[in-house]
């Protein structure tokens, strides 16, 4: 099971490759098959098992809408992340990348361009990129400005072992290799009660 929600608290998730969209008090199932879905001011993005990645015509912008139909996006990766008019994602051999020339006349981009580094999971908010790597370390990008190219260099957020972070309006929130639940204060990471397999980061709302 994966789990996204937008800044909008718009709310996507998978589950056995199903794909659901949050509606109302319930879930709604979404056509096609997807390991892993992402949502935000960039729209609705995902990879299927194969890696093959795909955007969800009508949804950019954080439209609070299910889209209509979902467009094959040249490129393979196993991981993706949406930003504000900017896409990361990451591939079988982690290497990282992110989608240029995002608009709202063209939401699906123009290109991939890799950067520098490896990581097995990526999240990106606002000014910045967060992402673990295959040893389960935490690592820190920042963007010039929301939807820009990357500006600094990768940072290390350790000590703790993370497989999972993620990032929104409500902070940096992680999950441990054994579903414990770490949130960054202070530049520490804090325990929370409770265990989750995977998190996502809203305006106010945690999932």
């Amino acid at each position: 099971f994966e789990i996204s929600v937008s800044n909008n608290n718009h709310v996507w998730g998978v589950n056995g490759d199903n794909i659901y969209r949050r509606n109302g008090n319930g879930w709604q199932n979404i056509e096609g098959k997807l390991k892993v879905v992402s949502v935000g001011c960039a729209g609705v993005w995902g990879v299927n098992s194969g890696d093959s990645i795909f955007y969800r015509t009508g949804t950019h912008g954080d439209a609070n809408s299910a889209g209509t139909g979902w467009v094959n996006i040249p490129g393979r990766l196993k991981w993706i992340s949406v930003g504000e008019n900017i896409v990361f994602g990451v591939n079988s051999a982690d290497d990282i990348y992110y989608r240029a020339g995002i608009t709202a006349s063209n939401p699906k981009g123009a290109s991939w361009v890799q950067i520098d580094g490896k990581l097995s999971q990526i999240d990106v908010y606002g000014f910045s990129v967060w992402g673990t790597n295959s040893a389960e370390y935490i690592y820190y990008r920042q963007l010039a400005c929301p939807g820009g190219i990357t500006l600094s260099n990768w940072a290390y957020r350790g000590p703790q072992k993370l497989k999972t972070v993620a990032v929104g309006s409500a902070g940096v929130w992680a999950v441990d290799p054994s579903d414990n639940i770490y949130y960054r204060h202070n530049n520490i990471w804090v325990k929370y009660p409770g265990l989750l397999k995977d998190i996502s980061v809203g305006k106010v709302n945690i999932w």
